[in-house]
């Protein structure tokens, strides 16, 4: 099918011509939606068409294919410009025992055009700062324009000389975790990434470039700094610490798009608003940008077979607000819509009424939610189970599956952010499937579709294939492919388990009102209900 074709049903209208969903003009004044348009100043295509897109799993894949864009600009160095966004950056073995900054050394006595901003958020600002200095270039920095509770969640790299030119985008950061093979005998996560070639690594670029020269990034609350070690002054002469300095603005090197490839990719981002604070960056004077949040839906909305999502959360949105302790209870939005419908902004409310229309959901994620009020999350995400259960329990339904890895007796965790859809569509990047990332932290997020309809198909029986310890060629039948999946996951075969829903929601922990406010902090658009707009 022609790419353009594909792209008009699945990707989103960022110019806003065209509605996001297929609803009436009475509909829609029951369901307020995110914005689909980008954020002002923004210079992303719409789409591109003609890419070459390869998707990588698992670290086994991806960690090598940062190693080689590496390389390859250190022996073509001489228009050489590499751009690194990151959650976290380690000093870590990517290929052969070779390390990150060992990589970028040899890089960078070849040229300083190397551009790293990494996440200066509580739980990696310490080690990311550090990585600033093992760096050695004070284009390298950290990045803290984000709302509060929030992150700089983009994990991309574009590795551009003027002669191969490619963009990593996907799950994967540069730390130990992620280093995992595909057989994840002897580590825990699971990645899913893809390398581009083509028109899409210009919009990675300047997705990248936005930011990093963003007019406000030296403002009162959000920074990007670059961090160095200094021997301190004085009494404590004998000490170190680590000190910051402004980091210079960068030039766009051209970028070479000479591909014959068959995938349209559409390029989504987050950037959240702080509500409280409106000074942190230039999100705030125009609006943020929910594009990954918008197209999601979109997705989920056109799907008519099936709908796979692999995530590390998988939890549902409640009715955002400024502070959901502004709020009397806290409910799902899939729960609390026009005559209990569900709002269409929540994708939970989406896979409720897709598998009452016959859709199947397959989903793959963790048993478990770690970190702080990690339990308030957990409740809110048994809720939504229950009521996707219940839904696929109605006559007509479709087949609802939730799974957890484990291999050997040893639970693995689903790191990646991957949607698929109908053998058409593929969702994948940063952005995971809660309101944090739709509308809080900043992500990056690919939308794909082929031309030559095998991208698709040919990721899901991959990774299907080693997740149910069946052969990939058993799995190009759809139909089949579904109900091998779903009789594998109960019958506990491969390496996928039933995660267990119980049959009644337990009692609400006393913190969730707080915790899900910290957790699942809300950054979207003011207008954040139908009411909203009365």
């Amino acid at each position: 099918m022609n790419q353009h074709i594909l792209a008009n049903k699945w990707f989103i209208d960022t110019s806003g011509q065209e509605p996001l969903l297929d609803l009436s003009r009475d509909e829609l004044k029951n369901h307020w939606l995110p914005p689909q348009t980008r954020h002002d100043g923004s210079t992303l295509s719409d789409y591109t068409v003609d890419n070459d897109v390869t998707p990588l799993i698992d670290g086994e894949n991806i960690m090598p294919a940062w190693h080689d864009g590496v390389v390859h600009l250190t022996q073509n160095h001489s228009n050489a410009q590499l751009l690194h966004s990151g959650w976290a950056m380690g000093n870590i073995p990517v290929k052969g025992g070779k390390q990150v900054v060992p990589l970028l050394d040899a890089l960078l006595k070849q040229t300083d055009e190397v551009y790293v901003a990494l996440s200066d958020h509580w739980f990696n600002k310490g080690g990311n700062r550090q990585m600033t200095d093992l760096i050695g270039v004070d284009t390298a920095a950290t990045d803290s324009r984000y709302p509060d509770w929030g992150s700089a969640h983009v994990k991309s790299t574009v590795f551009q000389d003027g002669s191969d030119d490619r963009a990593l985008v996907g799950s994967a950061d540069l730390w130990m975790p992620a280093r995992s093979q595909r057989s994840h005998q002897y580590d825990r996560q699971h990645e899913v990434s893809a390398l581009l070639y083509g028109p899409a690594v210009e919009d990675v670029q300047r997705s990248f470039i936005h930011r990093y020269n963003d007019s406000t990034r030296d403002d009162v609350k959000g920074r990007l700094r670059h961090w160095k070690t200094q021997t301190q002054q004085g009494k404590n002469a004998s000490h170190q610490q680590l000190v910051s300095k402004k980091v210079p603005k960068l030039s766009a090197n051209s970028i070479q798009t000479q591909t014959t490839g068959t995938h349209a990719v559409q390029v989504l981002e987050t950037f959240g608003i702080d509500h409280d604070d409106e000074s942190y960056s230039w999100a705030n004077g125009s609006g943020g940008e929910f594009t990954a949040w918008a197209a999601r839906l979109r997705a989920l909305s056109k799907a008519t077979d099936y709908i796979y999502i692999e995530d590390q959360y998988f939890v549902p949105f409640a009715d955002p607000g400024a502070s959901v302790m502004l709020v009397p209870e806290y409910e799902l939005a899939m729960k609390t819509g026009t005559n209990g419908a569900g709002y269409k902004w929540a994708p939970f409310t989406h896979l409720r009424e897709k598998l009452e229309a016959g859709v199947d959901v397959f989903v793959v994620t963790n048993p478990t939610l770690g970190g702080t009020f990690a339990n308030t999350a957990s409740h809110a995400r048994t809720e939504g189970l229950i009521e996707l259960r219940d839904a696929a329990q109605t006559q007509g339904a479709g087949r609802f599956v939730v799974a957890t890895m484990e291999v050997n007796g040893e639970t693995r965790s689903t790191h990646s952010k991957l949607l698929l859809c109908d053998d058409e569509y593929v969702s994948l990047g940063s952005a995971n499937f809660n309101r944090r990332s739709m509308t809080n932290d900043t992500e990056l997020q690919l939308g794909i579709v082929d031309g030559d309809g095998q991208l698709v198909t040919d990721l899901r029986t991959d990774i299907w294939a080693e997740h149910l310890d069946v052969s990939a060629s058993s799995l190009g039948d759809l139909s089949t492919a579904k109900t091998t999946f779903a009789h594998r996951v109960a019958t506990a075969r491969g390496r996928l388990r039933q995660l267990p829903i119980p049959d009644e929601l337990p009692g609400e922990p006393v913190n969730q009102l707080a915790g899900i406010n910290i957790w699942d902090h809300y950054g979207g658009p003011d207008d954040r209900t139908p009411e909203a707009e009365e």
